[in-house]
């Protein structure tokens, strides 16, 4: 669920729902296949995989590769749990729908109707945002992860930052993926309901769906018999730029605790397995009945999937039309077929979920590594060749090349930086006096210490979130990286008060919005 420093961010969401009506074509080749995963995950440096794929209403695979636990070399099986990540989201839109299929709600009514309390930046926002726009993250509100805290006490919270967070557009002007969103969501189910959001999705989902090993905690994960641990390639071992993908991503692998992102729950906590989501994927499949019954109408289901908003191309090639979002599935058409799919990443794992409802088809890739997005594009593109008897696209060339041009660009960056930079100022006070800590009502503290000679930039304590600064140009220190690609990347600006004091700290956390300014706490 946190926003990952991404060589390719253009790969960061593959999702489809297809117009095609012609069936699936060809028999599936499992061993060819399985050659094929092993090759990918070890030129993309995966510890473990499982891969779902269903033809024509049937599981024809469901299969574990690699291994789950590093360490010990224990090996992943269909039984073996992962988290899911943002593919949790399609689970919040859908108690909405039954929610909306039982009259309590109405996906156009707006959201203040379901959560009184709910108040955005804006009160024109505030009073028109529907429950929609909020599922269909069309809201006007950029990302703004670091805003997150997981150690946030309650949904209201963390829902409590919006009205901090300025919006860079209009209302329904712009697709803008945002995590709050979805807290949103999870407590408008609470209200609404009557019940905790994690309690609706066992009972009114996990239960009827029979989806019986799947849950909402870390906790619960490590009490299951099959679970994968999660991993995350370690950058920081990387002392120089690397020349290519080969290069890059021949890092170690190295074990993380498990993340629990407690309240923001709706935004990404579920943990399942290749079992259960083959019962997840084929309840879309089937219309969202589950034996006779109709667990959701298929009116409202089929809403979810219908584009709300446009996204435009994630890749800019001929098999990948511009596509769009529905609520908590993004639909784009690929090589003529719509295909419905979300891809979902938590630290340590990253997974994808797709399906082509005309064919009756659908795909799912669980993995323990986080920012797995090279192989989940490359995995999921040709798996769907394959499902729809395509000739393959060489996919994992395409990225390899992709990757080799980015990491160019990226050089080219920095050495660009450097040439703008105001070589010989200084700062305008001693360091003691940037020193202390710094407040925003949204983001929390930053704290500036003294350390080895310098400053030392940490935000809330997170450990990712922690860097060395160097003086850069005037009042504005850079962080220092570890490793070329990941880390910390900001320049933080100091600014003066009326008196010549340094009273604020002035930083670019979220690329498509102004700077957050923070406030220095004086004691």
């Amino acid at each position: 669920m946190k926003s990952p420093v991404r060589l390719i961010t253009t790969f960061c969401i593959t999702i489809f729902l297809s117009l095609s009506t012609a069936s699936v074509q060809g028999a599936f080749d499992a061993g060819d296949y399985r050659k094929f995963v092993n090759g990918e995950m070890k030129t993309w440096n995966v510890p473990g995989a499982a891969i779902l794929i269903i033809q024509d209403g049937k599981v024809v695979f469901s299969e574990g590769f690699g291994h789950k636990d590093m360490k010990n070399r224990l090996t992943v099986t269909p039984k073996t749990l992962f988290g899911i990540g943002s593919c949790s989201k399609a689970f919040t839109s859908l108690s909405i729908g039954m929610l909306v299929d039982e009259k309590k709600m109405d996906f156009d009514k707006p959201a203040r109707e379901y959560y009184p309390a709910f108040k955005l930046y804006d009160s024109y926002a505030t009073e028109r945002v529907t429950v929609k726009d909020i599922l269909s993250h069309r809201t006007g509100i950029p990302r703004y992860d670091a805003a997150i805290d997981t150690k946030d006490s309650t949904r209201e919270v963390a829902i409590n930052k919006l009205k901090y967070l300025k919006p860079n557009t209009g209302i329904r002007e712009r697709f803008q993926y945002n995590n709050f969103h979805y807290a949103v969501a999870g407590i408008m189910v609470d209200t609404v309901s009557g019940m905790p959001w994690e309690e609706f999705v066992s009972k009114r989902i996990f239960k009827p769906l029979g989806m019986d090993s799947s849950n909402l905690s870390p906790e619960d994960s490590k009490k299951f018999p099959d679970f994968a641990i999660p991993h995350k390639m370690d950058n920081e071992a990387l002392k120089k730029f690397p020349a290519n993908q080969a290069e890059l991503f021949s890092a170690p692998i190295k074990e993380l605790p498990f993340e629990n992102i407690g309240v923001y729950g709706p935004a990404g906590s579920i943990n399942s397995n290749l079992e259960d989501m083959a019962k997840w994927v084929l309840f879309h499949l089937n219309g969202g009945k589950i034996g006779d019954g109709q667990l959701i109408s298929q009116d409202t289901l089929s809403q979810l999937f219908t584009p709300q908003m446009l996204t435009g191309s994630p890749m800019k090639y001929d098999e990948i039309l511009p596509g769009s979002y529905g609520m908590a599935w993004m639909i784009t058409p690929y090589r003529g077929h719509y295909l419905v799919s979300h891809d979902g990443m938590i630290e340590g794992f990253t997974a994808h979920v797709g399906f082509l409802p005309a064919e009756k088809a659908g795909l799912v890739i669980l993995t323990n590594r986080s920012n797995n997005y090279e192989f989940m594009a490359s995995a999921s593109f040709n798996t769907y060749d394959r499902i729809l008897g395509l000739t393959e696209v060489p996919w994992s060339t395409r990225l390899s090349n992709a990757i080799s041009r980015e990491l160019a660009g990226l050089k080219e960056k920095v050495t660009e930086e450097e040439r703008g930079r105001k070589k010989g100022t200084k700062p305008s006070h001693s360091l003691t006096d940037y020193a202390g800590e710094y407040e925003h009502p949204a983001f929390g503290t930053v704290t500036i210490d003294i350390k080895d000679n310098g400053l030392k930039l940490s935000l809330r304590d997170i450990e990712e979130a922690t860097a060395p600064l160097r003086h850069y140009q005037y009042d504005t220190f850079k962080t220092v990286n570890k490793g070329p690609v990941g880390g910390l990347d900001l320049r933080v600006t100091f600014l003066m008060g009326k008196n010549g004091d340094i009273d604020r700290a002035s930083i670019p956390l979220e690329p498509s919005a102004e700077e957050i300014v923070f406030r220095k706490i004086l004691r």
